[in-house]
């Protein structure tokens, strides 16, 4: 009997102990959630890449020279498998930009295509193109909400009037993280990913440090809030009763004062 008293708290302690754990330190995790943020906005969050055929790698193709040198000694077979692989990464290339040609330019601009190929001049192997967390509205908002978030708090510590409210800031924190994880999901979900012959493309690493701190700062504001509307309770059950609320009533008057002052009344 004794046994099965003593497992009950153990099955469901890491449970509690990572929320007390949580709230303990929600003031913590709301700052690093920020951090995350900040950081994921000055990052790629999706990319997109262009590459040549494995024999045009390294060779200038505006040289005629250099082309010529590409398939001098491919036998017919090889040469006819080579310039299968070219139009075929053409191809793919040419379908996928067909089908996400109104997210390219909305998102990389009107001359992306000729970017990508002046890259691959330039490297001689591949053209990439990035688009940051600067670069869109996702990553703006995150920022304003991280100063927003800031702001609030020194608001309410600097000045007298708001400080009663200084309970709802986290809360405000929670909301607009709440707001901010729906539009980078939306992003995650909404953007080109599918690979070809010659091509990738994909999320990069400030997304996922913005599903991060979105959560992460989610997470803390949404025990800060929790402690913080605590403690403002309690502030409000030991808060002394007012100076002037027991005298609300007046004193009564002495008989004489109190016949002066129905004469005058009169």
């Amino acid at each position: 009997m004794s046994t099965a008293e003593e497992s009950t708290p153990s099955s469901s302690g890491t449970p509690s102990s990572a929320a007390a754990w949580a709230r303990a330190n929600s003031r913590t995790l709301l700052y690093v959630g920020a951090a995350l943020i900040v950081v994921a906005f000055l990052l790629p969050w999706w990319a997109v890449s262009k590459y040549r055929v494995s024999e045009q790698r390294g060779v200038n193709l505006a040289d005629p020279a250099a082309r010529e040198a590409i398939v001098k000694d491919l036998s017919p077979e090889e040469l006819q498998e080579y310039n299968s692989r070219v139009l075929g990464y053409e191809a793919a290339w040419m379908a996928n930009r067909n089908l996400n040609a109104e997210f390219y330019v909305a998102s990389l601009g009107k001359d992306y295509d000729s970017n990508l190929r002046n890259q691959e001049n330039v490297t001689l192997r591949s053209g990439k193109l990035s688009l940051h967390g600067w670069s869109h509205a996702r990553g703006w908002f995150g920022v304003i909400f991280v100063f927003v978030g800031v702001g609030l708090y020194f608001a309410a510590q600097m000045v007298p009037a708001l400080s009663p409210w200084s309970w709802a800031v986290p809360w405000v924190w929670a909301l607009l993280a709440m707001v901010y994880e729906i539009l980078v999901i939306s992003f995650y979900f909404g953007v080109p990913d599918r690979n070809g012959d010659g091509y990738a493309q994909g999320i990069s690493l400030g997304t996922y440090l913005a599903l991060l701190g979105g959560l992460t700062a989610l997470a803390g504001a949404v025990f800060e809030g929790m402690r913080s509307a605590e403690q403002r309770l309690i502030d409000l059950q030991n808060a002394p009763p007012a100076e002037d609320e027991a005298d609300e009533t007046p004193a009564p008057l002495d008989p004489e004062a109190e016949r002066r002052r129905r004469l005058n009344d009169w």
